[in-house]
């Protein structure tokens, strides 16, 4: 989700793997995901090529992956924090 999303780079290329990866063991390489009851909390680190929108870039994403988690896995995602801790000329 996040490598298709316009303006962000340095993520994982396949997003779906990587969820049900962490999942089991805890969350690395900037995913952080937690589940309490039917609900997942979600901690995400990316890097975005400067000169972005990055509010539009953030909404965008946030957006993309609460629909493709409820549609894949049936949760509701409760909670995506997107942090930025880089930006690419």
């Amino acid at each position: 989700i996040a490598a298709e999303s316009f303006g962000v780079v340095g993520t994982s290329s396949n997003f779906l793997q990587k969820f049900c990866s962490l999942m089991k063991n805890g969350g690395r390489n900037g995913i952080i995901i937690r589940k309490e009851e039917n609900r997942l909390y979600i901690d995400l680190h990316i890097e975005v090529k400067y000169g972005v929108n990055i509010a539009e870039t953030i909404k965008n994403l946030t957006e993309k992956i609460k629909y493709i988690i409820k549609d894949c896995t049936g949760f509701e995602t409760e909670n995506i924090n997107i942090y930025i801790d880089r930006m690419s000329v």
